[in-house]
């Protein structure tokens, strides 16, 4: 609720290309559609999109998309997606449904001295349109692309205040571990579109309480998938991979760092609830046992029930730190 009151910067939900054959592609949505809504529901940002349609991809099912194109135009979109086992050696589960952030397009940050790029005429500012007449992806693409042509002219498109301009530049060959790799002599980069999400007090806190339940709700269904085997048991992380991702939210920003804890702080209640021994929960089940029964369970029942716990919780840790250190050195 504190962070929705205080406003947070995030990307606007615009999509990339989807990959052919992907439920994404087979859906009909193309690159430069703007995420509008999901299942009637306003969606705010692309965090906002990624978490509606990650609680799809838990059980699958289908999405409806509202989205705004490119041109302008509102269509609504049907997207089926596939029960998806989570297992995070498997990469990003969205991405292989052909979901992905719209990256924008590269364009000259810095101009290097006695460069390649500086030779055929490239100024900062410069926005690189096309190479060899094929429209640029994202920076990431085009630096894998110059780097690949070493020794090889390329012919840009770019557009210089507006005005489209074409240069040919023939990136450098350098050697670099053992290997010829083209440089231009240029520092590339790219502005993600963002949006400031912000909400009165009295919707603030309904969200919050709201984004809470459904935070709860699916780590219980994920605990289930887990337990049936339709969901990797890798997805269990212990304190290592937890003080891992604490300290990458910190290093981006405060937003981030106290988003992560209240999303630790959340699956931590879930799992205290359960209703295993030497947990909040089992006590509670012993609670409930004691109503019905009029009288406490016997000793013998307690006594039980305490070395089930601790031998279930022994062997939870212990996955969640093998798994935690498989992450680390693998």
């Amino acid at each position: 609720a504190g962070l929705n009151m205080a406003g947070t910067e995030e990307p606007v939900a615009v999509l990339a290309q989807p990959a052919a054959e992907t439920p994404a592609a087979r859906a009909g949505l193309l690159s430069g559609d703007r995420i509008l809504a999901i299942d009637g529901e306003e969606v705010a940002s692309w965090s906002d999109a990624r978490w509606r349609l990650t609680d799809v991809m838990a059980t699958g099912g289908n999405a409806q998309v509202e989205v705004r194109t490119s041109g302008g135009a509102v269509h609504r979109r049907e997207l089926v997606l596939p029960s998806n086992t989570m297992d995070p050696a498997g990469g990003d589960p969205l991405v292989a449904a052909g979901i992905r952030l719209a990256q924008p397009r590269p364009a000259v940050r810095v101009v290097n001295d006695g460069g390649e790029g500086q030779a055929a005429g490239l100024r900062p500012g410069d926005l690189i349109v096309a190479v060899n007449g094929q429209p640029t992806p994202d920076t990431g693409a085009l630096v894998k692309q110059i780097q690949e042509s070493a020794g090889k002219t390329l012919a840009l498109t770019l557009s210089r205040d507006g005005a489209p301009v074409s240069l040919n530049v023939t990136p450098r060959a350098e050697l670099v571990n053992g290997q010829q790799i083209g440089r231009l002599g240029v520092q590339l980069g790219g502005d993600v579109p963002m949006v400031t999400v912000r909400y009165g007090v009295f919707e603030s806190l309904w969200r919050g309480a709201v984004r809470t339940w459904d935070t709860a709700w699916f780590s219980l269904r994920m605990m289930g998938r887990m337990v049936t085997g339709d969901v990797s048991w890798r997805n269990v992380s212990g304190p290592v991979t937890i003080a891992d991702y604490a300290g990458q939210t910190a290093r981006i920003g405060i937003v981030a760092y106290i988003a992560y804890i209240a999303l630790i702080s959340i699956s931590l209640g879930v799992l205290n609830l359960l209703p295993i021994p030497m947990l909040d929960g089992g006590h509670l089940l012993y609670y409930l046992v004691e109503i019905v029964r009029g009288s406490p369970p016997p000793a013998r029942w307690i006594d039980i029930g305490q070395r089930a716990g601790i031998g279930l919780l022994a062997g939870l840790m212990g996955l969640a730190l093998f798994n935690d250190f498989t992450r680390l050195f693998t």
